[in-house]
């Protein structure tokens, strides 16, 4: 009767702890139990009955049915679903996972996975550039021109003309709104066999010319020209005289030992000077555009000017007569300069 007691305490006992509260006790889930899909707070922990192998985690979501999946629109979404593994916490299914076994009409319109809201930039209107705005400026000087032309010698009755005349010709330009200033340079004369070498030179302004005695006879070079006067004394075999030429315009020089000895300098306030070719043609180059004054000088001829404007659409033809002979004597210089008089 006792061991009959004893049993039935033990029974009551037994029935006592089946009827407590079920969260006075963990729970114990088998890995091949299926967990209903309840919304469940993420701390909660769910643990496993222990196993020699981990099994694979289980996805668990809500089932829908294809026909309400192809209308899902992006922010009617299921929530990410809950992966319950043994041993672990409660955790949200990576997205990308959701999205690749999700149907393709929901996946496309899904919005991005970042928590984020993508923001557009504001459009930018940048100023529109030209071509001629985008192009560099450039400063060029003022465009060049040349002239070109020819000059005729005509002979005045009883006069003849050859070519050493045209040789002794020169031609140059002076803009109305003035020349740039010429460089000076330093020239010879030589004075050889009683004759100047060479007869005839062009000089620029300021140029400084030497005079050295070639001849085993003694010289005097000298000038009368108003405002290049000058007299370099006697001079004997070797030895030289020079004089710097401040003024423009024609200079005669002659040797007051031999009347016969003649040269012309002619000086030039201009850079812009040409020689005539043996047949007459002349080439002035870089000439700045717009009016001035165009000069042929010719020691026998004196001197024809015309002014033009630059540039011209046609070579010019100059014609120019020869009035005195080659040689001056003394005597007539006063014919060319009458305030010399006579020497």
């Amino acid at each position: 009767m006792f061991r009959l007691s004893a049993i039935f305490a033990v029974l009551l006992l037994l029935a006592g702890c089946a009827v407590a509260p079920s969260h006075a006790l963990p729970i114990a889930v088998s890995p091949h139990d299926t967990v209903p899909a309840v919304a469940a707070p993420a701390a909660l922990a769910v643990t496993a009955a222990p196993a020699s192998p981990r099994p694979a985690a289980a996805v668990v979501r809500a089932p829908t049915s294809p026909a309400s999946q192809a209308h899902v629109l992006p922010n009617q979404i299921e929530p990410a679903p809950t992966i319950v593994s043994s041993g672990s916490i409660a955790r949200p299914a990576p997205v990308r996972q959701v999205l690749d076994e999700m149907p393709l009409a929901a996946a496309s319109a899904a919005p991005p996975a970042s928590s984020h809201q993508a923001i557009s930039p504001a459009p930018i209107h940048a100023p529109v550039l030209s071509r001629h705005m985008l192009a560099p400026r450039i400063l060029r000087p003022s465009a060049r021109v040349n002239l070109s032309g020819v000059v005729q010698l005509v002979a005045m009755t009883g006069q003849q003309i050859d070519a050493q005349d045209m040789a002794d010709a020169v031609v140059y330009y002076v803009p109305d709104a003035g020349a740039p200033h010429p460089h000076p340079g330093t020239y010879t004369i030589d004075m050889h066999h009683r004759m100047f070498h060479p007869s005839m030179l062009v000089i620029p302004l300021g140029s400084t010319v030497t005079f050295p005695n070639r001849d085993k006879y003694l010289h005097n070079v000298f000038s009368v020209t108003p405002g290049s006067q000058f007299n370099l004394g006697l001079q004997g075999y070797g030895q030289a005289g020079q004089h710097t030429f401040t003024k423009s315009g024609l200079v005669l020089i002659n040797c007051n030992v031999h009347p016969s000895m003649q040269a012309t300098i002619f000086v030039v306030a201009t850079p812009y000077i040409a020689r005539p070719a043996a047949n007459g043609q002349f080439n002035l180059k870089d000439l700045p555009p717009g009016p001035g004054i165009l000069t042929v000088w010719q020691p026998r001829a004196g001197s024809l000017t015309r002014h033009i404007v630059l540039p011209l659409t046609t070579p010019l033809a100059l014609r120019v007569v020869v009035t005195q002979p080659r040689l001056l004597p003394h005597a007539r210089m006063s014919s060319i300069f009458p305030d010399a008089g006579t020497r």
